[in-house]
């Protein structure tokens, strides 16, 4: 007993104890100490008292490791002690350079918080726990204590994996992924920290000295930290320009692809059976198969030729949405298609690919992993894709700079500035610096094309125009006025209400457990915005780099946490899930009507730029006519789903008239704000200056609203609201003031048109 206890003493009074961090004196344990979160801390998920610490304390720890490991070097006898093994360029983090490691604090602030423009792409900026919830939300707080209830939505996995992630992550590891310079079998902190530690991001002016006139033209670059070879290519870059020339990530053999023998081209051209080693009385059958046949598809002829039609109603802003939606349709099977012609294309769509997979469906949060070990596994498997993805992207800006500077293939450097700018928030390494910088490369790209033109006197290709009045007329999004929110307090309630009912009805299959949790990702979602974002948006119209920074944030966090298996959802769906994918629609139009200047910051909104949320294959009205009376697929008991069904179809009737009405109204504005009156009143003629110009949004939407004498009553509450005439944007100099109305609603006689009976639809007068 007495020797038990002895060693028992021995172990919690290890040699090291004086160093380790708070919480691993509390538990008595021994402490990693490593910076800038010890092992045990990131392995129970809590926040480590190094995190705490201040710069002087931090300072006095490094000195203090040192010393030990000098004084360990020293008494050692050839023999590498543990201490020896420590990694003291962890010990030698500051700060600042440790802001991207994994650790978490339990403590949600009260309002919104927005970081400075370098870290504003760091995902912290809402503070969220990590824990997993474990069923559907009650009823949330008044809003005195919402702030505490509210926490942001985390960037979530879309669906669960199926495939073996050790399988993944050996692939990874020992296929042509591997990146030689970073080893995946580091530890755990090096795992979590890769991106702080070992991506940098700059910017750069990709254009040469002999064609830098005036404006430049500025791309992000990144580097990879500790890759031996990493050469500068600045024989494209003027010497006086103020900006660094690209690190040529492309070229550098710390990123080369291991050589892989899997296939040999050479080989398939006299390809032949071998049949010297078959077995005794073996047969060589040869197998063929059917080849179905596909109609083959000329994309760019018709997106020129679609766009040749659309050119005179576009330049006067009378080109309908549906016919936008369409055309943007064409240019997306467009670039896809060209990306077998065009290696920068082919670079592109395979940095936006790995970019999604690794911002969205391969994220690896808490709610989608089984345990720590899974989690550092899909970590890892990220930090391989992260490699990829520079890659590809440093491909892309070389081809690009090549481009512009010899003056070739001005239409396909204008699509692939546009799909970078598009799809730039998903970018893992994204700040609001890199998006803003995406966003006018895109506006610099076009603008350069076109003078370039009007200075040789030649006509500018035909997609090149029409892509920048595209732009101008989404950037006019700044003059559309906000939508009262007043309306999101009924839809909170309703959203609580089926809350209740997939409580009552949860199964423990995998499908009712990832609704739940989409679920709570929405509430949580919902109460951020109701409680704290409308205040802080409304509160600083004047300041717009301050509403700038707030939205940078609420879109990142909408973005990636998205569930893209809602943007697919069709007849076979469970008809719970078609319900909660019909509330994660509604909730993005009403953020779109409630904040539609996000696209004059962003050059889009809410909505997925991606292909399945662009082509419309079937409509809404299907889910409330036959979906929900007659599921084919349910994830809960039927005889509880039976007496939830007649309130879900009232309740999907009530979700799709809202959603169609916030879509006609955007319609109706963005008609307004691109027609040839407006045109002439609010004109665009240098995007640059009109937007420096912008310093006061509500400035700028009263006088919109002023010039075209617009009106409208907005609704707040369409359980009560029959939809009339005013309750659209329409020019009148009468301007009715908000009613309080009691109307009778059934929401079980709503018609094709996704309207109810008695509804004023402004598209069929």
């Amino acid at each position: 007993m007495h020797k038990a206890q002895e060693k028992a003493t021995k172990r919690r009074r290890h040699k090291n104890s004086k160093l380790g961090c708070p919480n691993c004196k509390k538990r008595r344990v021994k402490c990693s100490e490593d910076l800038p979160s010890c092992l045990n801390c990131i392995k129970h998920k809590t926040r480590c008292g190094y995190l705490d610490y201040t710069e002087d304390q931090l300072d006095e720890l490094r000195a203090a490791k040192a010393s030990l490991v000098a004084s360990a070097a020293t008494t050692s006898s050839g023999s590498k002690s543990e201490l020896a093994e420590i990694d003291l360029k962890q010990l030698t983090l500051s700060r600042h350079e440790s802001c991207g490691s994994y650790a978490s604090s339990k403590k949600s602030p009260p309002a919104i918080k927005v970081d400075s423009p370098a870290n504003s792409g760091s995902g912290d900026s809402f503070d969220s726990t990590n824990a997993a919830f474990d069923g559907v939300h009650e009823p949330s707080p008044p809003p005195d204590a919402a702030a505490e209830a509210v926490e942001a939505i985390g960037k979530g996995s879309t669906m669960d994996l199926d495939q073996d992630l050790s399988q993944i992550n050996q692939d990874f590891d020992h296929a042509h992924f591997l990146a030689k310079n970073y080893p995946l079998d580091s530890g755990v902190n090096d795992v979590f920290n890769f991106q702080a530690q070992h991506v940098t991001q700059d910017f750069d002016n990709i254009m040469s000295a002999e064609n830098f006139e005036g404006q430049p033209i500025i791309y992000p670059v990144y580097s990879i930290h500790n890759s031996a070879g990493i050469s500068r290519d600045s024989s494209t870059t003027p010497a006086t320009s103020s900006f660094r020339p690209t690190r040529d990530i492309f070229n550098s053999s710390a990123l080369g692809y291991e050589s892989s023998s899997f296939v040999d081209n050479s080989a398939y051209g006299n390809m032949e059976v071998d049949t010297n080693d078959k077995l005794p009385n073996a047969i060589v059958h040869p197998i063929s198969f059917g080849k179905k046949p596909r109609t083959m598809v000329n994309y760019e002829k018709g997106l020129f030729t679609f766009v040749f039609s659309l050119g005179p109603s576009i330049a006067n802003g009378t080109c309908p949405l549906p016919d936008i939606r369409h055309l943007f349709h064409l240019w997306l099977n467009y670039f896809i298609s060209m990306s077998i012609k065009s290696e920068m294309m082919f670079s592109c769509l395979l940095n936006l690919t790995t970019n999604y997979l690794i911002s969205n469906c391969l994220n690896p949060n808490s709610r989608t992993v089984a345990d720590f070990t899974e989690l550092v596994d899909r970590t890892k498997q990220n930090n391989a894709l992260i490699i990829v993805s520079i890659k590809h992207y440093a491909k892309v800006i070389k081809d690009l700079r090549d481009f512009l500077n010899k003056n070739e293939d001005p239409e396909t450097c204008s699509t692939v500035s546009y799909i970078l700018s598009l799809m730039s928030i998903y970018d893992p390494e994204a700040t609001l610096n890199s998006i803003n910088c995406f966003r006018d490369g895109l506006f610099s790209v076009l603008s350069y094309n076109l003078n370039l033109a009007a200075k040789n006197g030649t006509k500018a290709p035909s997609l090149i125009p029409a892509h920048m009045q595209l732009m101008i007329n989404i950037e006019r999004s700044v003059y559309h006025p906000s939508y009262d929110p007043t309306f999101l307090n009924e839809f909170r309630e309703k959203y609580i209400r089926f809350g209740e009912i997939l409580r009552s009805v949860n199964s423990n299959d995998s499908l009712s457990q990832l609704l739940t949790s989409k679920y709570n990702e929405l509430y949580s979602f919902i109460n951020l915005v109701i409680y704290n974002i409308i205040e802080e948006i409304t509160g600083s119209y004047d300041n717009v780099e301050h509403q700038q920074k707030i939205l940078f944030e609420v879109m990142q966090k909408w973005a990636i946490g998205y569930p893209i298996r809602f943007s697919v959802v069709n007849a076979s769906s469970d008809p719970l899930e078609k319900i909660l994918a019909l509330f994660y629609k509604v909730f993005k139009k009403a953020l779109c009507s409630i904040f539609p200047h996000v696209k004059f910051f962003f050059l889009r909104d809410f909505d997925s730029p991606l292909m399945l949320d662009v082509v419309i294959t079937r409509s809404d009205f299907d889910i409330f006519d036959s979906e929900i009376d007659h599921p084919q697929n349910l994830c809960c008991d039927p005889d509880l789903y039976d007496l939830h069904k007649h309130e879900l179809k009232v309740l999907s009737g009530y979700l799709i008239r809202l959603v169609t009405f916030l879509q006609k109204r955007i319609m109706i504005i963005y008609r307004m704000a691109v027609q040839e009156d407006s045109k002439k009143l609010f004109p665009i003629t240098d995007v640059r200056k009109w937007r420096a110009s912008i310093t006061d949004i509500a400035h700028v939407r009263n006088e919109f609203v002023t010039a075209l004498s617009l009106s409208e009553v907005p609704v707040t509450s369409f359980t009560t609201t029959v939809l009339k005439p005013h309750h659209y944007p329409r020019r009148s100099a009468e301007q009715l003031q908000p009613e309080h109305t009691y109307d009778e609603v059934d929401f079980l006689t709503l018609k094709p048109n996704c309207l109810l009976e008695s509804d004023f639809d402004p598209f069929l007068q």
